[in-house]
């Protein structure tokens, strides 16, 4: 008998000798941890399989109650765990008996797409979670504009089998309608990713520090020797996160004594737009940029392409630098510096917050910010600032 089903027989006996009755709140998991010995995870499962056979319910934000006690029940549960198949050895090593993972429900999750690594890694993190909690999981892509977010969130409202979300909101700027609905529901949600409007709000969310993400990769680019370093952002949009990031920029610079010039902006439609910008940027005098620091890794990639087509070598006449550490960009020519975006371990933080929450043990109005360090990943396309360029 695993310790999972040590524990559901345990609580199983204090039901039988009714110091457990219906509709009494089971002790916290933490207790019930602390009386078998084990950890909160094995109380948790040991909970969720007596939840499956009908025996108790979580409830959201409340804990944990007995809702039947009928000893026939009762009888064929403990006898169903007492009879569990022996955990076989191999060599003097124990193996974990196969079984099917107990199913406790349903978690909505919304993201804009996978077919990238940077927005694939929150579902890995969510996915890694919600298997070893029992969950299952409904997937809607929002697609790049978040055009659909709205309807499928309400959508999912109306199935009684999703006990929660994890919403990687995409380009709000103001309190979506369907979050206060939500609350009102009792169904927790869980955002993930950079909003706007997140700060004005008391919902759990999972973000990354990118304003210290910027700064440790200004002050690297700085003690390379660079003093005239350019922000490089979109020409037409403005991304979630941008302002943060330019004036992250602007503030190591005036700290140092140094110019904050105004952005560059680059076309996200046209390449010959994105040369003439460099060609502008570099041109003339002994003011020109030796390094590139850029909104995000793809921004990077379009100045690299920009520069070589100017005939400038990276980094020997221009570093560049980007944010993110999106997939392959360890594979460029050269490999890129950047800042790497926690993005597996925002999913897994996402899950366990949102599981914690369906199951009573983080009370629904106990709002969770979880801010994760970004890291600073250097590679070779910057390098000290040219000779004579300080």
């Amino acid at each position: 008998m695993t310790k999972t089903e040590q524990v559901a027989c345990g609580i199983l006996e204090l039901i039988g000798a009714k110091q457990l009755r219906v509709g009494d709140k089971l002790p916290t998991m933490r207790d019930i941890a602390h009386a078998h010995e084990v950890s909160v995870f094995v109380a948790s499962e040991a909970a969720r399989y007596l939840e499956q056979h009908g025996i108790v319910e979580a409830r959201v934000g409340d804990g944990t109650y007995v809702t039947d006690a009928s000893p026939a029940l009762l009888r064929g549960v403990q006898d169903g765990l007492r009879q569990a198949a022996p955990v076989p050895r191999v060599r003097g090593i124990t193996v974990s008996a196969a079984r099917q993972p107990v199913r406790t429900g349903l978690v909505a999750v919304l993201i804009s797409e996978t077919s990238s690594a940077f927005y694939g890694g929150y579902l890995r993190g969510i996915l890694r979670n919600l298997e070893r909690q029992g969950y299952g999981l409904l997937l809607s892509l929002t697609g790049p504009t978040g055009d659909f977010e709205d309807r499928e969130v309400r959508r999912y409202m109306e199935d009684p089998a999703v006990r929660g979300f994890i919403i990687q909101t995409l380009h709000k700027r103001v309190v979506p309608e369907y979050l206060p609905e939500l609350r009102e529901r009792k169904l927790p949600v869980v955002l993930v990713g950079d909003q706007s409007f997140a700060g004005k709000t008391g919902y759990d969310r999972v973000s990354c520090d990118t304003g210290a993400g910027t700064a440790a990769l200004m002050d690297y680019v700085l003690s390379q020797g660079h003093e005239r370093v350019l922000y490089a952002e979109y020409a037409a949009f403005e991304p979630v996160d941008n302002h943060l990031r330019r004036e992250t920029y602007r503030r190591v610079l005036t700290e140092r004594g140094l110019e904050a010039r105004s952005p560059l902006r680059l076309s996200h439609l046209c390449k010959a737009d994105r040369v003439e910008a460099l060609r502008d940027a570099l041109s003339g005098d002994m003011r020109a940029p030796t390094a590139l620091v850029c909104f995000n890794d793809r921004l990077a990639l379009w100045a690299v392409q920009a520069l070589r087509q100017l005939g400038k070598r990276i980094p020997e006449d221009v570093s560049v630098c980007g944010f993110d550490d999106r997939e392959g960009m360890d594979l460029m020519n050269p490999p890129l510096t950047t800042v790497r975006w926690p993005r597996e371990q925002a999913g897994e933080e996402a899950a366990l917050v949102l599981t914690e929450k369906i199951a009573g043990r983080i009370a629904l109005d106990d709002d969770r910010h979880l801010v994760l360090a970004p890291e600073l990943i250097v590679r070779q396309s910057c390098g000290p600032a040219p000779v004579g360029a300080q």
